[in-house]
């Protein structure tokens, strides 16, 4: 079987989606770790850190679960797997 490229508007948005979990671990290292290295990235948007502190802990679970979700779409993406009701049913045709 060859194997085709990725259509560009699809390597686009997997890269979208792995960028947004890279960032989704900035910052809950970032939030664990205050005044570290990676504190710079406040300067981006200072009001995030304060309502991120706001929210408490829960928001390091929210970021992770954000950032969870934009890993595996990345993943699905890059490796075209079949997800979901339509790919249930074809694997079960076989």
């Amino acid at each position: 079987m060859t194997e085709q490229r990725l259509p560009l508007g699809i390597r686009l948005l997997a890269l979208f989606f792995a960028f947004g979990a890279m960032i989704c671990l900035i910052t809950i290292i970032a939030l664990l770790f205050p005044g570290g290295t990676l504190d710079p990235i406040w300067r981006l948007n200072p009001g995030a850190r304060v309502a991120f502190q706001q929210i408490g802990e829960f928001s390091i679970l929210l970021i992770f679960v954000v950032g969870s979700a934009c890993g595996v779409a990345a993943t699905g993406l890059a490796t075209r797997a079949r997800w979901g009701p339509e790919a249930r049913s074809r694997d079960s045709d076989c």
